[in-house]
């Protein structure tokens, strides 16, 4: 999971802060409580991923929705072997 602070993503110059599940947390743990938000299903190569940026924004414009929070992303496969035939794309809110 990675949270990204920075207000334009540059591959090159980005404040952001990655993430992993602990069975246990500590006193510096980050809780994400649940939460209504916009979110896209995309299973593909990274290289697309500022491109699916762009889109999910678009979409939450269209939709008349505000971020409250700052954007994340959680990865569910590795791109290094997910084949570009394979690529699914999905927009939904939650």
């Amino acid at each position: 999971m990675t949270f990204f602070h920075s207000e334009d993503y540059t591959p090159e110059n980005c404040d952001m802060e990655i993430a992993v599940p602990v069975l246990e947390s500590n006193e510096g743990t980050r809780i994400c409580e649940p939460h209504k938000c916009a979110k896209v299903n995309y299973i593909g190569l990274y290289d697309e991923m500022p491109k699916i940026y762009v889109q999910l924004q678009k979409w939450i414009d269209e939709h008349n929705f505000k971020l409250t929070g700052v954007p994340f992303d959680i990865y569910m496969t590795n791109p290094n072997t997910t084949s570009p035939e394979k690529t699914k794309l999905q927009y939904f809110s939650q």
